[in-house]
């Protein structure tokens, strides 16, 4: 099941979106959990990050859909958002934000459609294990840890590496390491976590993890070396 979040003023539209939904179940036995939301102040509010879509009108009282799904993306940036518009002209706007489609109004099935297979597409096979959610001083964000480069200890803070942005939350290394698959994850010392799939290079007692040199301790360096080669012989 799929959660979905409807921002949209219009009743009649987010109606109409969610009959949409409805048949598209009734054709694919795909099934969704729908939020409707009137504006996008309350929908930023009282955001949950286990939706798995968001249909975003972008003309809204208040805060319009394009603000809304940058400040979303910001909190987010798994999510996949939809635009739903009756301004064509503004939908290429949406790659800021890296949506995934835009719908015009009102929303033809054919078209609702064949966006929800690219959702469908674009989704991951069922596999919720590769979302992490942590509290920053910021609010609630949500990252895939595919994304993820490494993650780093600094005392009573662990930082989440990735090629865009650093995000730091209180915690610790051995709490984290449980939320990680050890088949793609391996500690390279006690302060760095690696995501094997970005190694570039070991250079002697350090790895190149997209081009940043995180030193090899030695006694997790058999260990590192051993996860690494099976991580490399699995692909």
């Amino acid at each position: 099941m799929l959660n979905v979040a409807i921002v949209e003023d219009d009743p009649s539209e987010a109606e109409l979106i969610q009959k949409h939904l409805r048949r598209y179940t009734e054709q694919t036995e795909k099934t969704f959990h729908t939020e409707w939301y009137k504006d996008a102040e309350e929908f930023l509010n009282f955001y949950k990050t286990e939706y798995d879509v968001v249909f975003m009108d972008i003309e809204l009282p208040g805060i319009n859909g394009m603000d809304a799904a940058q400040r979303l993306r910001a909190m987010d940036s798994i999510v996949i958002i939809i635009f739903v518009t009756n301004m064509k002209q503004f939908a290429c706007d949406g790659y800021a934000v890296d949506a995934l489609d835009f719908i015009v109004k009102p929303a033809m099935y054919s078209r609702f459609s064949a966006v929800m297979d690219r959702v469908f597409k674009k989704l991951p096979a069922g596999d919720q294990d590769d979302e992490i959610t942590i509290r920053t001083v910021d609010g609630m964000k949500r990252l895939a840890k595919s994304d993820i480069l490494y993650v780093e200890i600094q005392s009573h803070r662990v930082i989440f590496h990735t090629e865009d942005s650093s995000y730091s939350i209180f915690g610790t290394m051995k709490k984290v390491k449980e939320q990680f698959p050890q088949d793609r994850f391996a500690l390279c010392n006690s302060g760095y976590l690696v995501n094997l799939r970005y190694v570039e290079a070991i250079e002697g007692d350090t790895v190149i993890v997209r081009s940043r040199p995180l030193k090899i301790s030695r006694p997790k360096r058999k260990s590192f070396l051993d996860a690494l080669s099976a991580y490399l012989g699995g692909d």
